[in-house]
């Protein structure tokens, strides 16, 4: 996830469902993917027309990316994809765009309430990192089904995964005001414990 000063904002997850085009040859980094469209000046929606037709050269993901005008979805493993998103709130996991997911359903349903809540203080941020943070489990019922073992399916139900080997990360918030400016803030996380926390705006990014 990153976005520019001039306001270029892209995102990339992984998706864990779905056989892969291309045969045995050599994976690309989806990594590559936000930082592309960062570094272009196409549009949202031809970034997400190119990216779409060579889909097949990657592991699945989802991108979106936007240049605060437009916001576009793109997926190798949707038939959904590339859409233009809405205005609107929407919530995007390791499935295709709004798919009902317990943690993405509420997690839609906190971030609708965070946002309402929002002066636009820093100490507001909080809301919203609480919110990712969130470590429930899926009622057994309402669990995907990805293709990983149960034990597994219910572990990675969480919106904050801690498997041990495998977890979050980093928690990141970004938030764009209507004049263009923005602050992200980022929570980053070890096996055990939060190990730091950074903050930066749209100001300082421009004095780089």
């Amino acid at each position: 996830m990153g976005i520019t000063s001039n306001l270029r904002f892209a995102a990339v997850t992984n998706v864990r469902s779905g056989p892969r085009s291309g045969g045995d040859k050599p994976l690309k980094s989806r990594g590559n993917l936000p930082t592309d469209f960062m570094r272009a000046d196409t549009t949202p929606q031809d970034q997400a027309s190119a990216v779409h037709a060579e889909g097949g050269e990657y592991g699945g993901f989802n991108m979106i990316c936007s240049d605060l005008r437009d916001l576009w979805w793109v997926s190798n493993r949707s038939p959904r994809s590339p859409q233009n998103v809405e205005p609107g709130i929407h919530g995007i996991s390791n499935a295709a765009l709004n798919t009902p997911w317990p943690k993405v359903t509420g997690g839609k349903a906190e971030f609708a309430a965070a946002l309402a809540a929002d002066d636009g203080s820093d100490s507001a941020v909080t809301s919203y990192l609480d919110l990712l943070h969130d470590k429930r489990y899926a009622p057994r019922a309402e669990l995907p089904h990805t293709g990983v073992d149960p034990v597994s399916e219910k572990l990675l139900s969480s919106r904050f995964v801690r498997m041990g080997f495998y977890g979050t990360r980093s928690s990141t918030v970004l938030r764009v005001r209507r004049d263009g400016s923005f602050d992200v803030t980022e929570r980053r996380f070890g096996p055990l414990r939060q190990i730091g926390e950074a903050r930066f705006t749209s100001a300082e990014t421009q004095r780089l």
